[in-house]
Order: structure tokens, then sequence, then C-alpha cells
């Protein structure tokens, strides 16, 4: 998918602030976005070695959500977990996301992951 297709505007999840949502449908199991990418750096903290997308920094928290995380060639991906309709707003569980990074060993600073609990 291309940035084009998406959009930033008021999160529907109250205290989110803003959120990314989708011009397009996307059909469940479509690979979204690339999440994060591993840099040059190598501090053993996740949020120092590796780079989120900007258009990732914008998918908030859910318990159903839209999207899931998964590695690929040392970068995490966001795909489609279910049809998403034009206009909706995507989200991850980040416990997901903290799933996929804690057995990689890195430490996490845990401030670019806010979610209720």
């Amino acid at each position: 998918m291309n940035a084009n297709q998406f959009f930033i505007g008021k999160s529907n999840i109250p205290g989110a602030g803003q959120g990314i949502f989708t011009h397009v449908p996307i059909k469940a199991g479509t690979v979204v976005m690339v999440s994060f990418i591993k840099n040059e750096k190598n501090t053993g903290v996740f949020e120092d070695d590796f780079n989120q997308s900007q258009a990732s920094g914008k998918i908030n928290h859910s318990y159903a959500p839209n999207l899931s995380s998964f590695w690929y060639k040392g970068a995490m991906y966001k795909k489609a977990i279910r049809n998403i309709a034009p206009n909706e707003e995507l989200t991850s569980n980040y416990a997901d996301t903290m799933n996929l990074i804690s057995p990689l060993g890195y430490t996490l600073r845990m401030d670019f992951l806010w979610f209720e609990k």
C-alpha cells in the first residue's frame, strides 16, 4: 500500500488524539505498512535500535484491532487481520507488538507504547 491511501484525523478512541485512517478498503491479510526497521545502532534499547515509520506512529491501541504485527527480514510490518472499510481507523493491540519485541532481548523504555490496562 502507499502513503496516499491513508490520512490522519481525530481518533475515535477516547483520549488518543490523532489516528491514521484508510481512504480505501483493505482486505484481510494485506500487508499495510512497515512499522519498525532496524537501523545501524546496537544499544540494546529497542526504541534506539529501530526506527518507527511515521505512519505507524499514528496507529492507536485497541483490544479489538484490525491490524497485527509480524517480523520479516529485520523489519516489523502491520497486516490487516480482517477486512477494513474506507475511512476506518487503523488500530493494533500494543501487547501484540511487545510480545514480538520481548524475545529479541531488547530493553523497552515504553515511552513509545501507551495503552489502557
